[in-house]
């Protein structure tokens, strides 16, 4: 299963940017792989958009094949994006990329566990 994760930084260690669309990065981390070896930093492009940043950010990643979106907000426009390419998205609240992963990982999850999950736009991961 592959994730991404709003960052403020490009490293593990960074803090989650609470908000998608705002997000200088976004980090994808293959749950299949060791965390190290297994993530990839993306560099948000539409961050500086005024029009549409939150449609285009949620279309790349879908493009870049995530399963699960872990952030603190979205936008309705890019929520919608993501809802049509059944993409779960779920709600952080404060942390690094890296705690996030580490709770992620504990828990478990599958992806069919994270679709089953209350739906209403997104959701707080338990």
């Amino acid at each position: 299963m592959k994730i991404a994760i709003s960052a403020s930084e490009n490293q593990l260690a960074a803090s989650i940017e609470l908000n998608f669309e705002k997000a200088p990065y976004y980090i994808l981390i293959d749950l299949d792989r060791p965390v190290e070896a297994g993530y990839k930093v993306v560099h948000n492009p539409n961050v500086q958009s005024m029009n549409n940043a939150g449609i285009l950010a949620a279309q790349m990643l879908i493009n870049l094949g995530i399963d699960v979106l872990i952030t603190g907000w979205c936008d309705p426009n890019a929520l919608r994006v993501f809802q049509k390419a059944k993409i779960p998205i779920y709600q952080a609240t404060a942390g690094t990329v890296e705690a996030m992963v580490s709770m992620f990982k504990a828990k478990n999850y599958t992806l069919e566990d994270l679709l089953n999950m209350p739906e209403g736009g997104s959701s707080k991961l338990p």
